[in-house]
């Protein structure tokens, strides 16, 4: 029979003999799948048992080459012939007594399959053994239907055990040997490719537990990659196979189709840019205007997307879209952006901010007023809205652009004070809108000055954030700032904050107090808020709609804060007795005018301290209508 044969030929139903062997004409066969150096202690157990009463099953053997050692390999009762040999060298088994055996014949895979179908049935076969065996049974020839068909498997469970068994061996051998655990392996097991399984495991291998997970691993195969996911719905299943494109389906995926490897990584890029090209034509003709220029993305400011540069053309029911009429070559641009589903988003941009301002002043696009509840200034450049907020808040309050990035360091401290004592009340409005803002940021790219929060994922500062140690000293006097500062420092002593493994670190976190994991939520929101001021330009309309769920009322912010000289000398002396003038009394309030900065300063902050449930405007609230404020020692007592 040639190799050729032996390959191609299925295995057929084999008939034993029964036949008696001497104890020192057997060998563990090379075809038994089974791991023969593991279980002495089982073999001593199984020793003392035969002793007691008999061999209750014969041994499944089948013939050796003349060559051998041993006239006949065990395939399947290996443990059991090491027992009876071990009872011959203790003198209770005499070397003469036959033992019963069932002899088969057949090709070296159907032999093999034998042994793997005997084991099968026992409970314990190690996974890898499993996945071992059919792995050789597939390389010999033997079909995964007809393994899943005689085993009674199906064909889905024996494909994964034979990826697993055909592993890159250094993958396999830290599999067999407990150092990778079973989703660990399916995720290397995800592609066939055993360069690409050997890259991702020398890279990763190494790492802390949670960076060698099975989503890392993945992710380093590019298995389930979004953006190939993206490209491949775009350009269609059928269009890349017909370029002879490939696709590696994941076998341990959740679903039969919904992760998987692109191969052609490349070509599936280039069909890709031949589509992209077609909308931008598309579009151009839409526009009518075939010289467009397209980005390869968004104009962007201190790394981030320039949302203030974004042009909302006219479209019509026919698909029509109407660019001004005036607008300069150039002037603006378009990008293209690639959805989950795989369709295109077209967008358009003013190529720069001048392209924009002059626009406006020849009335192609007018200027839009900065609205009550829209924080434009927050995320400016720094040249349309931010210069034109500032002046109107210098104009109002009398405040430097640096007194104003205090004021709104100090409503952020404000708004963290309340959303740590809400919690600690046990309510869950903190983690809902943590949760709540994320979801839009992650989910919808929701800009931060609409959700009040910083994304997730963070490369940018947003301007006008202000330098951080500025507000120190302003937030230093208020209690709102010991309340904020207390909570951080209570859950960084926490044993989960402080353990140095991150799989440990979770499992503790998870088994914190519900009280202690609430803190948590209400620390991670407060971090997560951002600077506003109840100003046009800096005023964010979902810290307003969270202060009314938090009761954030002005009787509410003076027992968390208290006017203090630090925070009244930002103001202009101009401003100080502006402020100051309605709660002094008038004979009293003439010598004022000619008192000493210092001096104005600290009585212009002591006056507004006794001004009942005084705030500043820009720290107040769009609230339901105020409480009624507590008595004073009521109030600090409830804060403190």
């Amino acid at each position: 029979m040639t190799g050729t044969d032996l390959q191609h030929r299925e295995p057929t139903i084999m008939v034993p003999t029964d036949i008696p062997v001497l104890p020192m004409k057997l060998g563990v066969s090379p075809l038994n799948v089974r791991d023969q150096m593991r279980g002495d202690a089982a073999v001593d157990a199984l020793a003392a048992n035969i002793a007691a009463k008999g061999l209750q099953f014969p041994l499944f053997v089948h013939a050796m080459d003349a060559s051998d050692e041993f006239a006949f390999g065990v395939l399947a009762g290996s443990r059991r012939l090491r027992a009876i040999q071990l009872l011959v060298k203790q003198g209770d088994w005499a070397p003469d007594r036959a033992i019963p055996c069932k002899l088969f014949e057949g090709t070296p895979a159907q032999l093999k399959e034998l042994s793997l179908d005997e084991n099968l049935l026992r409970q314990d076969l190690t996974i890898a053994e499993t996945n071992m065996a059919i792995a050789d049974l597939i390389a010999e020839g033997v079909t995964a239907e007809g393994i899943a068909a005689r085993s009674g498997q199906t064909l889905r469970w024996v494909r994964q055990q034979a990826r697993l068994g055909q592993l890159e061996p250094i993958i396999f051998a830290a599999y067999a040997d407990g150092k990778l655990s079973l989703d660990q392996t399916c995720a290397y097991a995800s592609t066939e490719d055993h360069q690409l399984q050997r890259a991702a495991f020398e890279q990763l291998h190494s790492r802390p537990s949670y960076e060698h997970s099975p989503h890392h691993i993945r992710a380093f195969l590019k298995v389930g990659d979004r953006e190939m996911a993206r490209l491949l719905r775009l350009v269609g299943d059928q269009a890349y196979r017909s370029a002879g494109g490939r696709f590696e389906l994941d076998l341990f995926a959740d679903g039969p189709d919904d992760r998987g490897r692109v191969i052609d990584e490349g070509l599936l890029r280039a069909l890709a840019d031949k589509e992209l090209d077609v909308r931008r034509e598309q579009v151009r003709i839409l526009c009518q205007d075939r010289g467009l220029r397209f980005l390869a993305e968004p104009p962007k400011f201190s790394g981030h997307m320039d949302t203030s540069l974004e042009f909302f053309p006219t479209r019509s029911a026919d698909g029509t879209i109407r660019l001004p009429k005036d607008y300069q070559d150039g002037d603006i641009v378009a990008t293209l952006h690639l959805q989950e589903d795989g369709s295109v988003q077209d967008r358009f941009w003013w190529s720069s901010r001048k392209a924009k301002s002059g626009a406006q002043k020849v009335g192609a696009a007018p200027q839009d007023p900065i609205q009550p509840d829209q924080a434009e200034a927050i995320n400016d450049g720094g040249r349309i809205y931010l210069p034109r907020a500032r002046a109107a808040v210098k104009a109002e309050h009398g405040l430097t652009a640096d007194g104003l990035d205090v004021a709104r360091a100090l409503r952020r401290e404000l708004l963290r004070a309340f959303l740590i004592q809400d919690t600690r009340s046990g309510s869950p409005i903190a983690r809902d809108y943590l949760i709540w803002s994320q979801l839009r940021s992650e989910m919808k790219r929701e800009n931060e000055t609409d959700t009040g929060a910083r994304p997730i994922r963070r490369d940018h500062t947003l301007h006008g954030e202000g330098n951080p140690d500025l507000a120190r000293s302003v937030l230093d006097d208020a209690i709102a700032h010991h309340i904020w500062t207390e909570a951080c420092n209570s859950i960084a002593a926490e044993e989960f904050m402080r353990a140095e493994d991150m799989a440990e670190s979770l499992t503790l976190f998870f088994e914190a107090p519900q009280e202690v994991r609430d803190l948590a939520a209400g620390v991670l929101a407060g971090l997560a808020l951002i600077r506003s001021a109840n100003t046009p330009g800096f005023r964010v309309g979902a810290h307003d709609r969270l202060a009314r769920h938090l009761a954030a009322s002005d009787a509410k912010v003076r027992v968390i804060w208290e006017p203090s000289a630090s925070f009244t000398g930002l103001f202009p002396k101009m401003k100080r007795l502006e402020l100051a003038q309605p709660h002094v009394d008038p004979a009293a309030f003439k010598s004022w005018v000619k008192a000493d900065d210092r001096t104005l300063t600290g009585a212009t902050a002591g006056a507004l301290a006794a001004a009942r449930g005084w705030v500043h405007p820009l720290l107040t609230f769009e609230t339901a209508p105020a409480e009624e404020a507590p008595a004073d020692d009521e109030a600090r007592e409830a804060a403190e």
